[in-house]
């Protein structure tokens, strides 16, 4: 349902339209007034899809219902196979069930996992929302001493539950319900297990990340000692760096230009500022600064990774397919620095140093021409 939904609709703006019209019959109220919810097609590489898929079927599953329905005996006669297949999926309760309990569980795995893809997110913050992730849904399924929960006890969700009650009256449904709610159980216990092997075995490292934060740095309160910083090795000079720390917490810094709009909360934005900063011609915490910025290089997810991998296949397609690895690497490096800075192409303001470059010296062929044309000089030399 998935996979067929989505499709049926994708290449087809009859469908689309015929679909809108009878959306709009069957919603006359301003409740649900307007154009229906875009069908998302689903997609294997895309991680934060699926979870919007299942919710627009299932926001739609009468019309949709109603509509397959309709396809199914007036449709071509090449499609009313498919159509009537598609509309006895959604003539069935269980599909219904399994709808109602899985798009919020998805959507709230989706939502913790776009916190892993963001570039500047904290790993202490990462880890508290995914261990607090962690037991919530152990909480579901398992009882305080750690034994699974019987099925009239297990948090299946209020709309889950709802909904069981609702077709208990149906005679057919009755005796399906307790699969269902089985195949349900055995979902959460799977999910349980999966983020449990994803819980970092060095919890510690995380936190002590976290010390570097500029609220804790900065603050007389509780503030952490030097050497529970993480990553020592790092530290150029030990004694310096030291210094440094406890040199840093008594500085104005609300004074000082580089924070003129106020002191960040993103460690990494904060740190790089302190390394920038001057006074007499001298970076006075330039050893601290560049310590914390190789500490917070810690990776906590391949996301970045994967994006760098997308942008190869964006950008070495099989039309551009000769394209040498010189040329790659330049246009991945212009391209991640203007996603990391915020900044878009067409902002770009060209120098005067720029375009003194911007010669038929950039091309390789008439660099290899000119030590081709000197080695020929040198050979005539030779018979001279």
């Amino acid at each position: 349902m998935l996979q067929e939904v989505p499709k049926w609709f994708r290449k087809s703006t009859l469908r689309r339209e015929m679909y809108k019209m009878l959306f709009e019959t069957m919603n006359t109220g301003e409740e649900r007034h307007g154009i229906p919810l875009p069908f998302l097609t689903l997609s294997t590489t895309r991680w934060l899809v699926r979870g919007k898929v299942l919710f627009n079927i299932l926001v739609n599953w009468m019309e949709l219902k109603a509509y397959f329905h309709c396809a199914s005996i007036h449709g071509a006669q090449d499609v009313r196979y498919k159509a009537r297949l598609l509309w006895e999926m959604f003539c069935d309760d269980s599909n219904y069930l399994y709808f109602v309990f899985s798009s919020p569980l998805v959507t709230e795995f989706e939502r913790v996992n776009a916190l892993f893809q963001s570039n500047n997110a904290s790993p202490s913050s990462l880890l508290l929302e995914l261990d607090i992730h962690y037991k919530s849904l152990h909480n579901r399924i398992y009882s305080e001493q750690g034994t699974l929960l019987p099925l009239n006890k297990t948090d299946f969700g209020a709309k889950f539950s709802m909904e069981c009650n609702r077709l208990l009256s149906s005679k057919n449904m009755a005796s399906r319900l307790e699969s269902i709610q089985q195949r349900c159980q055995e979902m959460l216990v799977e999910l349980v297990s999966q983020v449990k092997m994803r819980l970092p075995e060095n919890r510690g490292l995380f936190d002590k990340l976290s010390k570097l934060s500029p609220h804790n740095v900065l603050t007389q309160l509780n503030r952490p000692k030097f050497n529970e910083l993480p990553f020592p090795h790092l530290q150029e000079s030990l004694e310096l760096c030291e210094e440094q720390y406890r040199k840093i917490l008594y500085h104005p810094w609300n004074n000082e230009e580089v924070f003129s709009s106020g002191i960040p909360e993103d460690p990494v934005n904060f740190w790089a500022s302190i390394k920038k900063y001057e006074e007499g011609g001298r970076k006075p915490y330039e050893a601290l600064a560049r310590y914390a910025l190789a500490a917070l290089t810690t990776p906590v997810s391949n996301a970045l990774v994967e994006r760098i991998f997308s942008h190869v296949n964006a950008v070495k397609t099989k039309v551009r397919n000769r394209m040498k690895h010189k040329m790659l690497e330049a246009i991945l490096r212009i391209r991640t620095t203007l996603i990391m800075s915020g900044k878009c192409c067409k902002d770009l303001i060209i120098t005067e140093s720029m375009l003194e470059k911007f010669n038929v010296g950039m091309y390789e062929h008439t660099r290899s021409q000119d030590c081709q044309s000197s080695k020929d000089d040198g050979l005539n030399a030779l018979y001279e």
